[in-house]
């Protein structure tokens, strides 16, 4: 209508923080065969969250684990919860057939948590590189004995003396 209208008011506007998720950076290492057991993997998973200035310290609190991969690599990696860093939990040998690859890949699937339940995951890629193990003999200690001056001793040069002895590569 006619003359016109209008009222003022201060309006408060809050806004409530909430938990975000955790963001975890994807994962590649390599590792040599050969490597004992809690031998660490690369570098720590490194996991971000948006709540680090939060006032409630369980959305700020990260925690690390895993939660599935290959079953051949869950019997060979772990991973710390407190500081993300994978390490072996058996030792890395007999894994890579060199007459197949140099090398042989794993997945452990990893999730960073926080202390309110809310998470992210990626699949950690674990690369074993082979190693050339020196050959071995199929019977460690072979001893051949031939009596001097038995005539049945007697070998010429060149001649074989007992059976032959096998090695492996």
């Amino acid at each position: 209508g006619s003359p016109s209208l209008s009222v003022y008011a201060t309006l408060t506007i809050v806004i409530e923080d909430v938990n975000e998720a955790p963001v975890l950076e994807e994962f590649a290492a390599s590792v040599y065969e050969g490597s004992r057991m809690g031998t660490l993997v690369g570098s720590p998973l490194v996991a971000s969250d948006p709540d680090t200035l939060s006032a409630d310290a369980s959305w700020r609190r990260i925690c690390f684990s895993v939660v599935g991969g290959d079953a051949s690599a869950l019997g060979l990696f772990s991973v710390n919860a407190t500081t993300g860093q994978i390490y072996a939990i058996a030792p890395l040998t007999n894994l890579v057939d060199p007459a197949l690859a140099s090398e042989v890949s794993f997945t452990l699937r990893v999730a960073a948590t926080d202390g309110q339940g809310l998470m992210d995951v990626t699949d950690a890629r674990i690369t074993v590189i082979g190693t050339n193990y020196p050959p071995s003999f199929a019977t460690p200690n072979v001893i051949l004995r031939i009596d001097e001056d038995c005539p049945r001793s007697r070998r010429t040069e060149g001649e074989a003396v007992g059976s032959a002895v096998v090695a492996t590569d």
